[in-house]
Order: C-alpha cells, then sequence, then structure tokens
C-alpha cells in the first residue's frame, strides 16, 4: 500500500495483500508544483501491530454564518489522543479532548468574520497523522430599502432614490442597480450600507422604482427592494397661501390637553385646498408634523406645553403646486395646575410609643396632569411633625411621638413650578395607652432576720409600643401595703430589714401613668430564716 501526503492531506492510493513481514517506512519523493509529497513504500521488514487510523467523521455545527459569535466546535472522529491538536484554516486553536472519538474546539469571532470553506485539521503528535474537513462560512443574508427625497414631484425635479442595504452583521459594500419598472436606469456603489442615485429626467407619470443589491463576498444579494411609486406631474405656477392658527383651550393648565389646528387656504379661488404637511412649532422649536386633510386643515394634540408663555405658529411647507406660509404667532398660556392631597395612617388607633407612617399623596387635579414634586408639611393641629419630600407623588412621615389622645393630622403641599399649593383634609389619628410589663426581683433569697433585701422592681413596655414607664410602683407582701416608690428611668426599688422569719410572697404593683396600663409582677416567694 502506498500512502501519498498531499498539501499535508493524507490519501490513501493503493492498498496491496498484507504481509506480516512488511515495515512501512517514508521516502520523500520531491516537491511537485511546489507542494510537498511523501510516498510511505513497503519494504521488508519485522512485522509491526498496526494501529487505528486517525480520522474525522463529522463536525457539529457543520457550519456558520458571517458575523456569528466564536463558539465551541464538536469534532466527532477516532483515534484521537492527549496530544491531538486542531487548527482551523491552518491556525492553531484551543483543543480539548473529551475522549478518543470526540474533541472540544474554540473557534473565535475571527475565523467567523468571512464567508468561504475553511479547513478543520486534526493532528496527532505520536503517531504524526493529520486528517481535515470543510467547515463552511455562509454569507448573510441582507435586506434592501429604497427612499425617494421627493414625491411627489413635477417635471425637471431634481430627486433623490437613496438604497439602505441592512445585514444582520456587518456592513454590506458592493454595488446597487437602482431600477425603473424593469429597465435598469443607474448603477453605484454602497458608502456605508448606502447607495444614492440622483435624477432630474423623469418623464410625467408614474414610476415604480427599485433597487437591487447585487451582494459581496460577506453578503448574499436580496431581491428588488418594495417598489416606491414615484409620481412625476407637470411643472405648474406655484400659488401663493395662508396659514391660519387656533387653539382649543387658552388658557390652559400644565398637563391639559391643548389642541393646536392648522387651516392653509389658497390665494386663488378655485385651485383647491393646499395638500402637504404643516409643522407646529414653539418659539423656533419643532413640535411636530401633520400632514393636511383634504381640506386644507390637520391639527396638533399636545400635554407637554410648559407652564408660562408659550409662542406658538404654524408653518405650512408647501407641495409644488402651493407655495408654503407660515401663520401668525399664537401666545398660548399655561397655569399651574390645581393639586390635591390625601393622608393615610399605617396604624389607627396605635398604642403610645408605636412606631407610625403617615403617607401623603398629592394628585394633580383634572385637567391637569403629571407627577407634582417639592415639600409635604405634617402638622398635628397647630404642631409641626415633620416635612417630607415627593417621590413618585408621595411623601412619608414615620414617628412615635404622638401622646395618648385623639390627634387631627393635615398635611400642606407648598407647589411647585408646574403645580399650586393645597392642604390635605385632617386624618384622626388616635393614640392609647400601651400595656406594660413588670419584673421583680430579690438581692437576697433566702434571708435571715434583720438582714438587708433588696427588691427591684423594672417596667418596661409591650410592644408595639415603646418608650420608658412613669410613675410609681407599690411593692405588697401578700394583701399588705409595704411601700410606694416613684420610678426612675423605669425601675423602682425597696430594701428592708424588717421581714419577720417565715416565708414572705412579695409582688411589685406598677400604678400606670397617661401613656401606659399599669401591671402586676409575679410572686417573689421571699424565705426568712
Amino acid at each position: 500500500m502506498a500512502v501519498f501526503l498531499w498539501h499535508k492531506i493524507c490519501r490513501m492510493c493503493h492498498t496491496a495483500e498484507r504481509e506480516k513481514s512488511l515495515l512501512w517506512v517514508g521516502i520523500t519523493l520531491g516537491v511537485i508544483l511546489g507542494a510537498y509529497m511523501s510516498v510511505l513504500m513497503p519494504v521488508r521488514g519485522p512485522a509491526v501491530q498496526s494501529k487505528g487510523l486517525l480520522s474525522i467523521n463529522s463536525l457539529s455545527p457543520a457550519g456558520a454564518t458571517v458575523g456569528d459569535a466564536g463558539f465551541t466546535l464538536i469534532v466527532n472522529g477516532a483515534n484521537f489522543g492527549a496530544g491531538t491538536t486542531v487548527f482551523f484554516n491552518f491556525n492553531p486553536r484551543r483543543t480539548t479532548v473529551l475522549n478518543s472519538s470526540q474533541l472540544l474546539v474554540s473557534i473565535l469571532d475571527s475565523d467567523l468574520a468571512q464567508a468561504g470553506s475553511f479547513s478543520v485539521m486534526v493532528s496527532n503528535a505520536t503517531p504524526r497523522k493529520t486528517v481535515s474537513a470543510q467547515f463552511v462560512v455562509s454569507p448573510v443574508s441582507t435586506d434592501t430599502a429604497l427612499t425617494s427625497s421627493l414625491d411627489p414631484s413635477s417635471a425637471g425635479d431634481a430627486v433623490t432614490f437613496v438604497a439602505s442595504v441592512m445585514a444582520p452583521a456587518g456592513t454590506p459594500t458592493g454595488a446597487v442597480v437602482f431600477m425603473d419598472g424593469l429597465n435598469p436606469v443607474w448603477t453605484n456603489l454602497l458608502s456605508g450600507g448606502l447607495a444614492t442615485f440622483t435624477t432630474s429626467l423623469l418623464s410625467t407619470g408614474t414610476h415604480w422604482m427599485c433597487a437591487i443589491y447585487c451582494g459581496d463576498g460577506n453578503c448574499l444579494a436580496s431581491t428588488n427592494s418594495p417598489a416606491v411609486p414615484q409620481v412625476v406631474g407637470q411643472p405648474s405656477p406655484e400659488i401663493a397661501t395662508t396659514t391660519i392658527l387656533g387653539s382649543s383651550t387658552n388658557p390652559g393648565v400644565f398637563g391639559q390637553s391643548v389642541v393646536f389646528i392648522a387651516k392653509v387656504t389658497s390665494s386663488v379661488a378655485g385651485a383647491g385646498p393646499p395638500g402637504g404637511t404643516v409643522t407646529f412649532e414653539g418659539e423656533g422649536v419643532s413640535l411636530g408634523t401633520r400632514i393636511l386633510d383634504c381640506t386644507g386643515q390637520t391639527a396638533f394634540l399636545t400635554e407637554s406645553l410648559p407652564t408660562g408663555t408659550n409662542l406658538i405658529t404654524a408653518v405650512y411647507h408647501g407641495d409644488g403646486f402651493f407655495l408654503s406660509s407660515s401663520s401668525m404667532v399664537l401666545t398660548q398660556m399655561i397655569t399651574k395646575a390645581s393639586s390635591a392631597t390625601f393622608l393615610d395612617s399605617s396604624a389607627d388607633p396605635c398604642v403610645c410609643g408605636q412606631w407610625v407612617t403617615i403617607t401623603a399623596t398629592v394628585v394633580p387635579v383634572a385637567p391637569g396632569s403629571g407627577t407634582p414634586m417639592g415639600l409635604v408639611v405634617f402638622n398635628d393641629s397647630t404642631n409641626l411633625l415633620g416635612t417630607g419630600t415627593l417621590s413618585s407623588g408621595q411623601a412619608t412621615l414615620t414617628l412615635c411621638s404622638l401622646k395618648v389622645g385623639a390627634h387631627s393630622v393635615s398635611a400642606a403641599y407648598s407647589g411647585d413650578s408646574n403645580f399650586g399649593t393645597n392642604t390635605a383634609p385632617a386624618l384622626g389619628q388616635t393614640v392609647n395607652q400601651s400595656g406594660s410589663t413588670i419584673s421583680l426581683v430579690s438581692s437576697a433569697n433566702p434571708s435571715v432576720r434583720g438582714q438587708a433585701v433588696t427588691f427591684t422592681a423594672q417596667v418596661s413596655a409591650v410592644a408595639p409600643g415603646s418608650g420608658t414607664p412613669t410613675g410609681t410602683v407599690t411593692f405588697m407582701d401578700g394583701n399588705k401595703s409595704l411601700v410606694t416608690v416613684v420610678l426612675v428611668g423605669g425601675q423602682a426599688t425597696y430594701t428592708t430589714t424588717t421581714l419577720n422569719p417565715s416565708p414572705h410572697s412579695i409582688t411589685a404593683v406598677y400604678n400606670g401613668d397617661s401613656s401606659f396600663y399599669g401591671s402586676t409582677s409575679g410572686i417573689v416567694n421571699e424565705v426568712v430564716n
């Protein structure tokens, strides 16, 4: 059997009968047509056990499209080894050997930048062997669109047609053929994906214009663009026009819908209503462009005019038969919109010391619209509670300082550049006394007669209440009152040396205050020996 290596690609040319005494050696024959060719010829020698042939069965995927992102190519084959490497278009690529029949190869973005058929070469170091397969990068599809600079036009008018060729990846190059019906009229090269054709030679009538993109190495040719009807009329004298502008609401308030109505009339009786477009401008800045209807009238609606004085004009652009004209300036006044504020409480009623969030929501009053901004001041009757800044129309105030009783909470919105001030209806907020709990401990239990024993009572608020209770605590021995002590920092103590030898049932009774209900501790059984 002779094996030829041509351009590094293995070709099996002829197979002879195996002989156990054959040893395959390589003989370099020379250089043919600038490419190396080697032949493996059989010679007599000791038999060598033949290893399996390196091969590629398939590639997954088998191809890609220009501009695709790099990916991992799966090479399926046989007899891959630890030293197997892969070349894409003769450039080495990172290779992972999964097993003897499968490789993972990192294909780069740059490998997919051009269309064509590229070699995927798999090489083993030992024994040295190379096989290859072809990987196809296909051109991308394209779309072509055609626009006209002037439609309709008159005979002799210069009209520019712009062909735009778009592809999913990259910028197409090459030639575009401009067609008038079935007749090619111009060919131009793309620049930045655009090709133009300007002519003033179109005859009167309707011309169905389209563009054909011829493609390039990386982009497929596109079929005819959607046909653009170019209507060419007879040249005619231009007629003067008058444009009148009116407003549906003047003055208006911020956010209110205001409709501006423009009417264009001809200076020649019987010439018919002008056609074309009107641009509505606010102090020289375009607000929007609208098309005239069959009566020569059009309208523009807006809700975005700022407060203050707005100078509005309507500019008619003409249509080749009628001359352009501008309306007189219309002074449109926009005043602040009214607003309303509503209050809500997160907890009503609540208890003393409980955290409560008061939310003020400020909304525009119709016909105004938009989102008010600015500051809200919260009051409890005439007492300031705090302030909040509006965010998305809401301001909040969270506090736990309201005293026990009935409260009338109000909120005053200070307004902004677009909305007026207002005060919310009062919100009733009831604050009740909070529950309390009292604990009692002894400094010495058991104790002996005459020993000083200190009883300590600790009073605290019950959630959701908070704060430090005040008032007095009465220490009891059974049903007998021992002493009443004033709380300091929520704590009261009683020290005695007069307890008789016997068991004593000591309790502490918190008598409450204006903010907290009273409570009684558990019994401390004090033993005196």
